[in-house]
């Protein structure tokens, strides 16, 4: 539709606009690339705390943190393992 759009309201089928079009394209399939095997990643680290009995369940939903407090997260996780 974007691409259509494009073309009807631009300056037509010139290189440029291909180009641009076409590294739009593909940033959306390597984004969605990336969030799939990060969705994976965090699946699989799910199951693994599940299985793991001392592990915390306070960590199941830390998806959902900002990045500052993911980073104390792990800071507290790092000083228990190694205290």
């Amino acid at each position: 539709m974007y691409g259509i759009a494009w073309i009807v309201l631009g300056n037509g089928l010139e290189w440029h606009s291909l180009a641009t079009l076409a590294t739009w394209g593909m940033t959306l399939v390597i984004q969605r690339a990336e969030h799939r095997d990060t969705e994976a990643i965090h699946a699989k680290l799910d199951e693994l705390l599940k299985a793991t009995r001392p592990a915390s369940n306070e960590l199941m939903d830390i998806d959902d943190k900002d990045a500052e407090e993911v980073e104390r997260e792990r800071g507290e996780v790092r000083a228990d393992k190694s205290g």
